[in-house]
């Protein structure tokens, strides 16, 4: 196994407390380059620590750290649904970073064919952020 090797966590669907631990560019299917945030459950006394994945599509980046995402993408309407209103479709891939989110997890069980992967293959993943965790 590699250094880098991290194993996809299995966790229960549904609301989680999360916190960016980083996000990067990331090629989907050396097609487009995707943006990949990582992060970290909280609070959780058998997930605290385990990192879930999230994937989402940009409009275009600008740099390794800063892209576009327009106003019908997840992404911004994942920042509003955080930070309010915004008059800009620049982000940073660090924008959620310091600040407990609440986030939907769903768990993966079919490949990006739409074939079912076997138990030991599912994972879950971060779907989206559905704001802060002391906003209620």
């Amino acid at each position: 196994m590699s250094d880098t090797f991290q194993k996809l966590a299995l966790v229960p669907e549904g609301e989680h407390v999360v916190r960016l631990d980083h996000g990067e560019k990331h090629w989907y299917m050396n097609k487009r380059p995707d943006l990949h945030l990582f992060f970290w459950m909280e609070n959780s006394l058998d997930y605290d620590g385990v990192i879930l994945p999230g994937y989402f599509q940009v409009r275009e980046w600008i740099n390794e750290k800063t892209f576009r995402a327009g106003p019908k993408s997840k992404y911004f309407r994942m920042y509003q649904a955080c930070f309010g209103p915004v008059d800009s479709d620049i982000f940073r891939t660090d924008d959620f970073r310091g600040i407990d989110l609440r986030a939907l997890v769903k768990n993966i069980k079919r490949d990006s064919s739409k074939e079912a992967l076997a138990p030991v293959n599912h994972y879950s993943k971060v779907d989206r952020i559905l704001g802060k965790a002391d906003e209620d």
